[in-house]
């Protein structure tokens, strides 16, 4: 069975955070708490830096989108 990415609704229960918090961090409107950021990296596997500070880390999002394609393709 293939791993699929989670969504959001899926991540923020996981966190027990509401869901308009991460859409607002994917918009960009919001950043992360540290202590959501260490958070975040816990849950999904993406380190807080890339949370914290995407201009210099890169996008957490682009490397969840990588990181499940990496595993659907690993899985065919």
């Amino acid at each position: 069975m293939r791993d699929k990415k989670p969504s959001i609704r899926l991540i923020a229960e996981k966190m027990n955070c509401h869901i308009d918090t991460l859409f607002r961090i994917k918009s960009g409107r919001n950043k992360p708490s540290p202590k959501l950021a260490k958070k975040l990296e816990q849950v999904l596997g993406i380190d807080r830096r890339r949370w914290l500070w995407p201009d210099e880390f890169g996008d957490p999002w682009q490397a969840l989108e990588e990181k499940y394609k990496d595993k659907s393709k690993s899985a065919n």
